[in-house]
């Protein structure tokens, strides 16, 4: 093999690697629960290989991760009132919401916790109107409750 020919293949092995080692990236996402009264005191980390994920199921597992650190938050609040003012706070700050139409949009179908607990927390909030708007998506898809409201008739 010629020098030139040694020289071409190689580079041709190294434009594999870097493709390869680009189509790898991992994404690290922190979200951060904050308590109202308190500051920032909660925080989750997770690494999601790109390669292992399709872009909108990245966004629910950050989704996912943040709606785990608002549930943890709530937990620290006794008084009702508190809790809708957080609810309330945490679907705009994290636009659950605008998720929620992406994915009813995109046609997917998979166990979405973040859309049942959004359904939730509008009954919650009395956000009638918008709640219903889900209810048929939820059905449809026969939607998983979280595990905390299922019982046994």
């Amino acid at each position: 093999m010629s020098l030139v020919a040694k020289r071409l293949a190689k580079a041709a092995a190294l434009r594999a690697e870097q493709k390869q080692q680009t189509e790898q990236q991992a994404v690290q996402a922190k979200v951060m629960g904050v308590d109202m009264a308190k500051g920032a005191d909660h925080s989750t980390s997770f690494t999601v290989t790109s390669a292992e994920r399709p872009p909108n199921m990245m966004q629910f597992d950050l989704l996912k991760v943040a709606m785990e650190a608002d549930l943890g938050q709530l937990k620290k609040f006794s008084d009702i009132e508190r809790k809708a003012e957080y609810k309330s706070d945490a679907l705009t700050k994290n636009d659950y919401l605008a998720y929620l139409n992406t994915y009813r949009k995109s046609g997917a179908n998979h166990p979405n916790i973040v859309l049942a607990w959004v359904f939730i927390w509008l009954i919650d909030l009395k956000r009638w109107s918008q709640a219903l708007e889900w209810l048929p998506l939820l059905i449809a898809q026969q939607q998983p409750l979280p595990k905390r409201f299922k019982r046994k008739h």
